[in-house]
């Protein structure tokens, strides 16, 4: 790949054969070191101006994202409350779509927008730039989940349909949105990235719900009195607890505590 010009320059532009026998070893060495000092050089720019370049389309495509963030952002209407919501299964805070006292909450000119990945998911640059949406506009961010187990977004997406169908969507966000904003209050800023979410403080728990053919005076802890309905229930509980992750979730908290550093 060396050009002609740096041949001609140290007249090397002739056959192998030639060279050699014009040339003594150390001439060699000393061209083929400038070439190869020159070459480094060559490639460095070539980074550098690579690097600025891809620096560049980054910034592009963030700037296009936060104005396509923006405008999911923006309602139509005047005098409407936005409430946003990233959706991941690894957040801590469920989404409260259950109990009556969510009914009464005013949720009339309410714009919810929801982020979520499709396929894979959101990238953190992608995160970053709703973060930061949210927090130039002022709307409240959430960080919400459905469940701990990942599923198809289109599964997702016809959970918060059945949700905001029955007038469940609403009051949760409201509530959530509320709930964070009290939090931070009391935090004296020291959660400061608009960020809202519920504490993992609270203890979780499960219920569960199956038909079981048997007696409940039939329950018993001993093995010798188990029948196969009540082996089959154990199987459900074990494996709900499994699918729940509550245990394995509860042991970790438990074993970072013991062991802060």
């Amino acid at each position: 790949n060396c050009p002609i010009e740096f041949l001609k320059q140290h007249r090397l532009n002739s056959k192998p054969n030639a060279i050699l026998r014009k040339t003594n070893k150390e001439n060699l060495k000393a061209v083929w070191e400038a070439w190869v000092k020159k070459d480094r050089g060559n490639h460095c720019c070539t980074k550098r101006r690579s690097s600025s370049t891809n620096k560049s389309e980054e910034a592009s495509k963030a700037q296009e994202l936060a104005e396509i963030y923006s405008g999911f952002l923006t309602p139509k209407a005047t005098n409407t409350r936005v409430v946003a919501g990233l959706l991941h299964e690894s957040c801590d805070a469920e989404l409260p779509c259950y109990g009556q006292s969510l009914r009464e909450q005013e949720t009339d000119n309410l714009h919810i927008v929801l982020f979520l990945g499709a396929v894979r998911d959101m990238h953190p640059l992608e995160n970053d730039i709703v973060r930061r949406c949210c927090e130039e506009a002022s709307i409240p961010l959430v960080k919400i989940r459905l469940g701990s187990i990942p599923e198809f977004t289109s599964k997702i997406l016809a959970v918060i349909s059945h949700h905001h169908g029955f007038g469940r969507l609403g009051p949760a966000m409201t509530h959530l949105a509320a709930t964070g904003r009290k939090r931070q209050r009391e935090a004296d800023g020291g959660y400061n990235h608009g960020v809202l979410s519920h504490s993992s403080s609270t203890p979780k728990r499960l219920h569960l719900v199956c038909w079981v053919p048997m007696e409940a005076c039939d329950v018993s802890c001993c093995l010798k009195k188990r029948n196969r309905a009540m082996w089959a229930l154990v199987r459900v509980i074990v494996t709900t607890l499994w699918r729940s992750r509550l245990v394995s979730q509860s042991s970790t908290r438990q074993k970072t505590q013991s062991h802060p550093g």
